[in-house]
Order: C-alpha cells, then structure tokens, then sequence
C-alpha cells in the first residue's frame, strides 16, 4: 500500500472526478479540475511517483500532464474559471480541455487570451491553432486569435463587460468558494437588480472579479443598464447582502 496524506473520501472523490461516471443523467464531477490538480499536487508533495498516482487514482500515466501540469501552468485568473463543462447555457466559462494549450502563450499571454476566449467562446482545436501560430511567430496573442476566428466567417457580435468586485471583504468570502457556487451568487445579484435575461445574458464570478456577455442588439435594456456608472457598486452590494 503507498503511502500518502489524502483521506479515503479524498481519494474516492478524486478518482470519480478523473473518472466520471458514465451514462447518469445530471452527473456531477466532485471535484473541480483544478481541485483535482490541487489533490495531486498533496500527493506528489507525499513523496508519489507519477506511476504511483495513476494507479492509485486509475488513470493512465499520460493523463497526469492533463489532469497537473498543464492545470499547474495557468494563471490565477484562468485557474478560477476553468470547468469541465458547460453545465449551463448562461454560465461562461473556460473549458478544461480549452485551456490545455495556455501554457504555450506564457503569463502575460494568457492574460490577454482569456478574456478573448470567454468573449468569443473559443474551442478547444481554436486555442490549439492559435498556440501553433503563437509559437510559430506569427504575430502577437491578438493576431493569432483573430486570425483564426476570422475563419469562422459571420456570426453574431456578443460583447463582454467586466466589472470588479469593490469590497475586499467580499473578495476573501469569494475565495472559499467554488465556481459553480459563485455564479449561482452572481446569477441571484442579477435578478435582485433586474438585469438577469435567461438564454440572453452569459455570466461568471471570479473572486475579484464578474463577467457578463450578451449581444447588444436586441438586448438594449439590458445593455444600458450595464455599462451605466454605479453597476459595480450595485452588484458588489448585491453579493454581499447574499454572504
């Protein structure tokens, strides 16, 4: 038996988050990807070889790079958006296998890429090709992530607002959350202030930070509302009357 500093339940809720099980409907990971890189980190800090993680957890050997190392290279504000899937249709977020190539575009490059990525929904094989033309030489995070959206052709023009979170206290009370309990904070803010416009308006909470999207035309109500002055101290006085 190896030796390590997890609990059973840790180890059971690890290996049914790298294993997921298949075919129930509603199915939910219990950990988080990144919760799950964080769990393996306690067991490589155990003394755990790679070999001796995926055994214990039932994965195969080349997974370990998905599952740590390339969670382990991105940056804090990637790290706190990143989900397995899209649970819900309103909740933007950074998809796991998404973010596998973020490491490619260095810290400061993936500053600039995600915000991209969440205002454009960018895929998986997008990244990937952006990340060829990055390391190729191209051009910089912005012209390799236009040039292969361009090849999408026509679509419709969502816009992305990002507000902060003035109230530190409330940013420490965020931190103990997970994501999906943040943005069920955020989507409770919304309909307080009348802004929340199911299958109209995307949305997140970071710790610091909110992320809203929608498509302006059509949804100038909303829109308007958004970008006036003072949103950021209604939906900062929202989630806290909500903690």
């Amino acid at each position: 038996m190896v030796e390590h500093n997890l609990s059973k339940k840790d180890i059971t809720d690890l290996r049914l988050s790298v294993n997921p099980t298949k075919g129930i409907k509603n199915y939910e990971r219990p950990l988080s990807p990144i919760q799950v890189m964080e769990q393996i980190h306690k067991l490589k800090e155990s003394g755990l070889k790679n070999n001796e993680i995926c055994e214990l957890i039932d994965i195969d050997k080349s997974n370990i790079t998905n599952y740590y190392t390339r969670m382990k290279a991105l940056i804090p504000e990637v790290k706190e958006l990143v989900s397995w899937d899209k649970t819900y249709s309103d909740r933007m977020t950074l998809g796991y296998s998404a973010v596998w190539h973020y490491s490619r575009f260095g810290e400061d490059g993936q500053k600039e890429l995600y915000l991209k990525a969440l205002n454009k929904n960018a895929r998986r094989d997008e990244i990937r090709l952006m990340a060829q033309l990055f390391q190729r030489g191209f051009g910089s995070v912005e012209d390799c992530f236009d040039e292969i959206i361009s090849r999408r052709g026509d679509e419709i023009k969502e816009e992305l607002i990002i507000g902060k979170i003035l109230d530190t206290p409330l940013i420490e009370k965020l931190k103990v959350l997970d994501s999906n309990e943040r943005d069920d904070l955020l989507e409770d803010a919304l309909k307080a202030i009348k802004i929340y416009k199911k299958n109209k308006l995307k949305f997140t909470l970071g710790t610091e930070k909110f992320y809203l999207s929608l498509v302006p035309e059509g949804n100038s109500d909303i829109y308007i509302k958004i970008v006036a002055d003072g949103f950021e101290e209604s939906i900062t006085q929202e989630l806290g009357k909500l903690l």
